[in-house]
């Protein structure tokens, strides 16, 4: 990989390790009893922590591939990573697999690819201005 494209990649993995670090934590039962008093609150949590991630994995996939290439590298990844850090949960004490926190997951991916869409679309809209 070229600098410059470890470069472009860089926040993506930090970001992607801060993830896999917190979802690596074990939760304890003093922990599992107050996250129950907010409805929600959980795939809220997903969608927080996925969101930039989704953001700069297609930001990194744009700089490193042509467009519809880089969506489709960086919806894959960014897909798989999310479904491999559920998984990984299994082993950690107090955290569970969970089909709906892969859907949360993918919420927050979706959201951060939407707002880098919409930066890219008004930076295209600014120059016909």
């Amino acid at each position: 990989m070229s600098k410059f494209m470890f470069k472009a990649w860089l926040p993506a993995i930090i970001c992607a390790l801060i993830i896999f670090i917190l979802t690596s934590m074990p939760k304890t039962r003093l922990y599992n009893d107050a996250e129950k008093k907010i409805p929600g609150e959980d795939k809220t949590e997903h969608v927080i922590a996925y969101a930039p991630l989704g953001f700069l994995v297609l930001r990194a996939g744009f700089k490193q591939f042509k467009r519809e290439t880089g969506f489709l590298v960086s919806l894959l990844s960014s897909f798989v990573y999310s479904g491999l850090d559920e998984l990984h949960q299994i082993i950690v004490p107090g955290r569970y697999c969970r089909f709906d926190d892969f859907l949360a997951n993918i919420l927050g991916l979706c959201i951060g690819f939407f707002l880098l869409l919409i930066i890219k679309r008004l930076e295209i809209l600014k120059g016909l201005l």
